[in-house]
């Protein structure tokens, strides 16, 4: 009786270019300065979320005018890119000592460790596109962000990055159940980097082959001797 009275609406997430408009708009109407990078970290941090999105530039506002990219930051948890960038490139090049250390100064700037991960994710599944043939001009990326995923793209396999994205995202949940957050992603960067340095199945297999393919041509060899 109750449902039969009520109306129901499907509300839909925004996507990020028009939230990004949306927030400057918002901000000048409000004579508040908010820059395009600055609206840009609030819309995806939001998820397409208008509630989400006008409640963090309502704490951000709160922060001082003009809006400063490093106080959005601040209130998001979020850690610096460029040394999410370092962690992302260490941890790929399985350099256990290095991707520790960058771990540790990012968690002792005060970063969301949930959000570090999500940041780590999203590098990489930027990458995967970037080799699979998209155009690094319709990513909602800063310049510097991509031309250090088109080096990445460069320099990393298909086969391995996607398997890095999946080990990434199946570690992440056992974070979010873990006693010890810290701890835990400690023995996730860990891990990743012992997993960098395995052969891909491909490599494996080829190295397999090259093997068999050697032994043969010795048999052969001392055959004909």
């Amino acid at each position: 009786t109750i449902m039969s009275r009520c109306q129901k609406f499907e509300l839909r997430r925004i996507d990020i270019p028009t939230l990004t408009s949306f927030l400057i708009e918002v901000s000048k109407k409000e004579n508040i300065d908010l820059k395009k990078e600055s609206a840009l970290l609030i819309s995806q941090s939001s998820e397409g979320s208008v509630r989400d999105a006008l409640s963090i530039l309502d704490n951000v506002i709160s922060r001082g005018n003009p809006i400063l990219t490093e106080t959005v930051k601040d209130v998001l948890g979020l850690a610096d890119n460029n040394l999410v960038m370092d962690l992302f490139d260490f941890l790929c090049q399985g350099n256990v000592k290095n991707a520790l250390n960058k771990f540790e100064e990012i968690y002792n700037k005060g970063a969301s460790l949930d959000i570090l991960a999500k940041m780590l994710m999203n590098i990489c599944f930027h990458t995967i596109k970037l080799k699979s043939g998209f155009d690094s001009k319709t990513f909602l990326l800063d310049a510097n962000t991509i031309q250090r995923i088109e080096k990445y793209s460069n320099k990393y396999d298909m086969v391995f990055l996607t398997r890095f994205w999946e080990l990434l995202q199946k570690y992440i949940k056992e974070i979010q159940s873990s006693f010890d957050e810290k701890q835990c992603f400690e023995m996730t960067v860990m891990r990743l980097c012992y997993v960098s340095l395995l052969p891909t199945p491909f490599e494996a297999l080829q190295t397999l082959s090259n093997n068999k393919e050697n032994t043969s041509n010795l048999s052969l060899n001392n055959n004909e001797n």
